[in-house]
This record gives C-alpha cells, sequence and structure tokens, in this order.
C-alpha cells in the first residue's frame, strides 16, 4: 500500500513533533501551521503524534521550535479551520503524565502499546533491575549526547509490538532516588541529568527515566558494567545505542566550541574596551584576580554597607548594593588590609634637604620637624615640615618645648624663628 502523499514538508512536521513533546495541544499547534491555500486539520496532527504520518521524520529539538514560534507571523488571511488559542502555552514538563500519556495507546483489544516505539528518543525495556543496569546506562549516556530521551520499563520490545505488560514487582517504585544517583554518577561522566516516574495505565504501571541532553557533551562511561565499557562515549540512534561515529562526535565538538567562543567573547570585547590598565581577569580555580598593577581590597566601612549573597540566592532586597559569592565571605581588619609602609626610625639631615629638594612625601612629617631641634644648621627647610604636619607656628612652638633631649640653644634659636 502506498504511503500518502504529505501535504507539509518534513521541517514542518519536525517542528510538529516537537510541539507535541512540549505537550501542546492539537488546536495550538494548528495555528501556526493552518493556511489559505492549505489546512493542516488536528487529524493529520495526531498522525503525527501516533507516528502513523511522518514516521521516518526527525523531530527538531524544542530550542528549534521555541524559536520557530518567536518568530512566528500569522498570515492576514488564514484558513477557516483555524481555531485560535484561547490561552498560550503551558510550561512544557517532559514528565507530565499528559506528556507522558501522548506515547501510549489503546487497542481495540484493550491492550496498551507504546505507539512511540523505539526511535533515537525512546527505548523499551521489559524488566527493571538496577544491579544488572548497564545497558539502560548505555542508553542514557547515548541520550545525553544526542537530544534526550526516554526509558520506559514494563514495555516488551519490537516483536511484540511495544506491548505494555506492566512491572512485575514493585524494585522500580522502591528504589530510593538516590539510589539511582549514585549508580549513574559512578558509571558516566559527566552526570547526566534524568527525572523519574511511573505511569499508570489502567492495571498495569510503566516505570519511566526522562534523560536530558548535556549541556557539556560528550558524556563518557566511567566503568564497565554489563553491556556498558569504560571509556567509550555512546551516542543514541533511531532504535539503537552504540558508540559515537566520527561525524557525530566531531559535531558535538564543533558545537562545544561555539558555546566556548561566544561565551567569552563579550568578555574579550570588554577587556579591550577596558584596556590592560583597567581591567583585571578573576581566576575561578584559586580565587585570585589576575593582571592589573595593583590589588582589589574593600575596606571593613564599605563592607558594612554591601549585602552579599550566596550563589542562587537571589530574592534579596531590592537596590541594595551586593556582590555574589561562593563560599564562605569574611571580613578583614583594616590593619590587615592596609599596605605595608616603611618609617625611618633615624632622620638625618640629608634625608630631611632630599626629601624636601624632591617633594617627596613623607610618612611622619613630625619626626622631621623634631629632627631640626637637634641640628645647628640654619638652612634645614623646617617651614616644609611643619606644613606637612598640620601645624601652626605657636602649636610648633609648644611642640619644640616638649622634646627634652633637643639641644637647649637649637630650641630656643627654633621657637624664637617660629
Amino acid at each position: 500500500m502506498p504511503l500518502p502523499k504529505r501535504t507539509i514538508t518534513d521541517e514542518e512536521i519536525g517542528l510538529i513533533k516537537a510541539m507535541l513533546r512540549m505537550g501542546m495541544k492539537n488546536k495550538d499547534i494548528q495555528f501556526y501551521f493552518n493556511r489559505q491555500d492549505r489546512a493542516v486539520n488536528s487529524g493529520r496532527i495526531s498522525g503525527i503524534r501516533d507516528r502513523s504520518y511522518g514516521s521516518v521524520v526527525a523531530g527538531a529539538s524544542e530550542d528549534e521550535a521555541k524559536a520557530f514560534m518567536a518568530s512566528f507571523t500569522a498570515s492576514s488571511i488564514v484558513s477557516p479551520l483555524f481555531v485560535a488559542p484561547s490561552t498560550a502555552p503551558e510550561p512544557y514538563d517532559p514528565m507530565d503524565d499528559k506528556v507522558l500519556r501522548t506515547f501510549f495507546a489503546k487497542g481495540g483489544d484493550g491492550s496498551w502499546r507504546c505507539s512511540a516505539g523505539e526511535t533515537d528518543e525512546f527505548e523499551c525495556k521489559e524488566n527493571f533491575n538496577l544491579r544488572g543496569f548497564g545497558k539502560p546506562l548505555k542508553t542514557m549516556a547515548g541520550f545525553a549526547n544526542n537530544r534526550g530521551g526516554y526509558l520506559f520499563f514494563g514495555v516488551k520490545d519490537k516483536p511484540d509490538g511495544f506491548a505494555v505488560c506492566g512491572l512485575k514487582d514493585d524494585r522500580f517504585t522502591e528504589t530510593d532516588q538516590n539510589k539511582f544517583s549514585q549508580t549513574i554518577r559512578t558509571a558516566l561522566e559527566p552526570t547526566p541529568r534524568f527525572r523519574i516516574a511511573t505511569l499508570k495505565l489502567d492495571t498495569l504501571i510503566v516505570g519511566v527515566i526522562h534523560v536530558e541532553a548535556h549541556n557539556s557533551k560528550p558524556v563518557i562511561a566511567g566503568k564497565t558494567e554489563g553491556d556498558l565499557i569504560e571509556g567509550f562515549i555512546y551516542y543514541r540512534y533511531p532504535g539503537e545505542t552504540r558508540p559515537i561515529c566520527y561525524a557525530d562526535l566531531r559535531s558535538i565538538l564543533d558545537e562545544r566550541d561555539r558555546q566556548s567562543r561566544e561565551s567569552i567573547l563579550p568578555m574579550v570585547q570588554r577587556l579591550l574596551e577596558l584596556g590592560p590598565k583597567d581591567a583585571m581577569v578573576a581566576n575561578l580555580a584559586d580565587g585570585q584576580l589576575e593582571g592589573g598593577q595593583r590589588p582589589i581590597l574593600i575596606d571593613p566601612v564599605s563592607l558594612e554597607q554591601i549585602k552579599f549573597i550566596r550563589e542562587g540566592a537571589f530574592d534579596e532586597v531590592n537596590g541594595a548594593p551586593t556582590l555574589r559569592v561562593i563560599g564562605d565571605a569574611q571580613t578583614v581588619p583594616a590593619e590587615i588590609m592596609s599596605p605595608v609602609r616603611t618609617v625611618r626610625e633615624e632622620v638625618t639631615v640629608d634625608a630631611i634637604l632630599r626629601n624636601f629638594i624632591d617633594r617627596t612625601p613623607v610618612e611622619q612629617p613630625l619626626s622631621y620637624f623634631k629632627q631640626v631641634s637637634h641640628e645647628q644648621a640654619y638652612t634645614l627647610p623646617i617651614f616644609y615640615y611643619l606644613h606637612s604636619a598640620g601645624l601652626s607656628r605657636k602649636e610648633a612652638a609648644a611642640t619644640l618645648r616638649t622634646y627634652k633631649n633637643a639641644r637647649e640653644s637649637s630650641r630656643i634659636r627654633h621657637s624664637i624663628w617660629l
């Protein structure tokens, strides 16, 4: 029997598949594909859902579907079959019970079957046993390295038409989430993100594991366990999981390089705008600021005015000056933060004259002023250090009188000058 002639393109079928996975209703999907010269009725969308129409066409990704809907512009003349959505589509949850039920259909004989079958996004297992979990781990790695997917437990394989037999015992439902995490974490690196649920079809229970596409591919087998072989990179192909071919691995690596370039380009642009003198780079590996000519210090007064928030806690008071920190932040006493300063303990006449001629600021000008009272020279720049110390003549004279070790003649002479 010849296949029915398609009235919509493969690209449109792929987008509809993605929208169905997102949990959108038929009438909401129709809005994007009905035209005056071609209507896409609800039955056609249902056919795509149960794989009776366009089954060989790969589904688009969720990001591609979202981009299509965001850029979509409705035609001014539409088909009379068009039904406008009354509300915006609900956020897509791949583990929502309604979404999971779309993958199964009940036949005229009352038996349930997985209408999705086994594709690059679906895998069926009749039994569940976490101890012999090598093959499911292999499949999970393949899903994570592709576009993500579902593992169904309690569903027979292709020879039995993907009939739902249900779980034979409660091992799936009774297994603790932490046990799943530990098994997967020790076998796959980096660990894929996954969620677990059960679906009840009449009296039958189906165990479901959904694996997300990893954002840092490739996921690699970290140990050998059954069909899982240490060091292998698995990839999900239509109906099977096997070691990745070179072209798909190259595609993963190219995409990772593209994301890295896109993430770093804004920082490079900002560095170019600021220039090397006004920019520093934060090394998150050791917590240091690298580059530049000066350290970054925050004094205790500023720390009192800054609201520190931990990573992920973004519900602080609006408008408050904040710094996002990872780990524990501690204040440092001002005396520790202050730069080390060298103070001359013995002030010589040479130092008094040299600092005056070079106009070099000194840390304790009063020490230089005090030293003058020990000297006989009349040419010492007493008023330069007096001004640097911020003393008036009257205050300076009173200060000189307190210096018990100064020469009497110098102390009297300088007091007269002041």
